[in-house]
């Protein structure tokens, strides 16, 4: 998986991968995700040891247009920025990767001048923030709709940006894919007239088979051991796991699913919608109740967790999506950092 970087002065940005077709709706909450995959973060080296994960679950999630993080059975919101919809925190913890959505012509002016005649126009920018100090931060004008991943020991993004295509290489059998940390375990969807999920490499065991129109949600734990999919249907699925060669074990869930995230405990985190109805301003800010501007209607959703041995899903974060397991230290580490930026006033543009 070799690749390039760009820009001097920039965080490394290696090109990986391939193309898909994306659904570039603002409105839809699950995007169907597109196109090439690249490297934004550094690769954590596969031997790292990561902190054991204590009785009460630590991890990283979406609310509402920012992250947060729960730890300890405390949960700290991390930024103060209202339009994150996508994030992601390298391996090595030291690199949070946030796409947002950029509103302020005046913000996306400081990083991307508007096209002549045109005075007004929303806009998606990646930003690559530095968890400890003395690093620059990256940031980045996308022109489609990206997909942030923390997989293969590194943060992955697969984009419709047409401007990030430079000579993306291959990335084998899979389209599009997630692996262990050492890249021996891989699950992935390979190019076909009917979308198939698949392990090893070359793929080999079928866990998913689905219309060629179909998505599927999956991870790989860091270490390997287990891999966790689901199909994204708009109607009631299945949540699965299975660990190496042994039998696959399910849980029902009750209606459309979203991001997964295993841990290398076997512990999964998942976001599902709800048989309840939520008020919503747009796709990022939602309301069990109605509020002034919340003039759209859909599903509530919810963040829940699972494990094959404890029975049903438990529901963890109501409103809350895109779950990212991270070690205590990680979340520790989010939280100095955004304690930093609130009070210095360094955040680009808050």
């Amino acid at each position: 998986m070799s690749g390039q970087t760009v820009g001097e002065g920039d965080v490394p940005f290696p090109f990986r991968l391939f193309c898909r077709k994306e659904d570039t709706s603002v409105w839809t909450r699950h995007r169907t995700g597109p196109a090439l995959f690249f490297v934004i973060a550094g690769i954590a080296a596969p031997t790292r040891e990561r902190d054991s994960q204590p009785k009460s679950p630590t991890y990283a999630f979406l609310r509402n247009g920012d992250v947060w993080v729960s730890s300890g059975g405390i949960r700290r919101q991390v930024t103060r920025l209202d339009d994150v919809m996508d994030f992601a925190i390298s391996a090595d913890g030291r690199t949070l990767v946030l796409e947002r959505w950029l509103k302020d012509p005046r913000e996306i002016a400081q990083i991307h001048p508007p096209p002549q005649g045109v005075k007004w126009y929303d806009h998606n920018i990646l930003q690559v923030e530095p968890l400890e100090p003395g690093r620059g931060v990256s940031l980045r004008i996308l022109e489609g709709n990206t997909k942030l991943k923390s997989t293969c020991g590194t943060v992955l993004a697969m984009t419709g940006d047409p401007t990030m295509t430079k000579q993306p290489t291959t990335g084998g059998p899979y389209r599009e894919f997630a692996c262990s940390s050492d890249r021996m375990t891989i699950v992935g969807v390979e190019e076909a007239s009917e979308q198939v999920l698949r392990t090893g490499n070359p793929p080999q065991r079928e866990l998913l088979r689905g219309g060629r129109y179909s998505n599927f949600f999956y991870d790989v734990s860091p270490n390997g051991r287990y891999v966790a999919y689901s199909p994204h249907e708009f109607v009631a699925g299945e949540l699965c796991i299975v660990q190496g060669d042994a039998s696959t074990s399910c849980a029902p869930v009750a209606a459309e699913s979203g991001r997964i995230s295993v841990s290398d405990f076997g512990e999964v985190l998942f976001e599902s919608s709800l048989n309840q109805g939520c008020s919503y301003k747009d796709a990022l800010h939602a309301s069990p109740v109605p509020r002034p501007g919340y003039d759209k209607g859909d599903a509530c959703y919810a963040l829940f967790y699972w494990r094959e041995s404890g029975g049903n899903p438990v529901q963890m974060e109501f409103l809350g999506g895109q779950p990212h397991w991270i070690s205590p230290s990680v979340a520790s580490a989010l939280i100095e950092w955004g304690k930093h930026k609130q009070a210095k006033g360094t955040s680009p543009f808050r």
